[in-house]
C-alpha cells in the first residue's frame, strides 16, 4: 500500500471464497504455503523489501528479495542453520544469520556479501556466550553485536569486517545494555 492509501496488494496469505478454494497470493503465478517476515524495507529501493520466507516442512529458512507491488520474490539465500534469522547492512546485503538446531545452542554465521559463502563466527555450545547483530557502522566496515558474557553483564563488541577480528566496545561493570539508539535518520548506531 502506499503512503496515500492506494495500490493495496495482499502479498500474501490465504485467498478464497470457501476453505475449499484457498489459495496463497505470492505473486510467482504457483500457489505455495509460507510465512513471511520483513528484514529490510530498503529504505532507497521503493519497489522492494528483504523477507525471510518459512515454508512449512522444512527447517530452513530462506532470503528472499520481494516485489512490494506484486508480491514476486527473488531467492538470494538459504540459511545454513535451522530455525535462522537474517539481519543486513546498511545497503541492503544480507550478512548475519544465526539459529539453532536440535542441541538448542545458537550458530551465528555471517558473509561478506549477498554473493559470498556463510562462515560460522560464533557457536554457543563452544564459546557458551550468544552473539546477537545489532546493526553496522555507517561504512558496514564494523558490525556491532550483542554478546552475552560468560560472567557479568554482556557487552557491545564490533566485529571487524575486513580483519575477522572482535573487541569489546562497550560494558558497563553492573549493568547489561537494553536498548541500541540510532542517530535521527540512520540505520547505524
Amino acid at each position: 500500500i502506499n503512503a496515500d492509501g492506494a495500490k493495496a496488494v495482499q502479498l500474501s496469505g490465504f485467498t478464497g471464497a470457501k476453505s475449499s478454494d484457498v489459495s496463497v497470493r505470492t505473486g510467482q503465478k504457483k500457489n505455495e504455503i509460507f510465512a513471511f517476515a520483513t528484514i529490510d524495507t530498503l529504505p532507497n529501493d521503493d519497489d522492494n523489501i528483504i523477507v525471510s520466507i518459512f515454508r512449512p516442512g522444512t527447517s530452513y529458512t530462506t532470503v528472499e528479495r520481494m516485489n512490494v507491488n506484486s508480491g514476486s520474490r527473488l531467492k538470494i539465500s538459504q540459511a545454513p542453520v535451522k530455525n535462522a534469522d537474517f539481519w543486513t547492512d546498511n545497503a541492503g546485503q544480507v550478512r548475519f544469520t544465526s539459529g539453532f538446531d536440535t542441541d538448542n545452542a545458537e550458530k551465528l554465521f555471517y558473509r561478506k556479501s549477498n554473493d559470498a559463502e556463510w562462515v560460522m563466527l560464533n557457536d554457543q555450545a563452544a564459546t557458551k556466550k550468544q552473539m546477537v547483530p545489532v546493526g553496522f557502522s555507517d561504512d558496514n566496515t564494523i558490525a556491532y553485536l550483542l554478546s552475552e558474557e560468560k560472567i557479568g553483564p554482556d557487552s557491545i563488541v564490533g566485529y571487524d569486517t575486513a580483519s575477522g577480528e572482535f573487541k569489546t566496545l562497550i560494558r558497563d561493570a553492573l549493568a547489561d545494555p537494553t536498548w541500541i539508539i540510532n542517530p535521527i535518520g540512520k540505520r547505524y548506531p
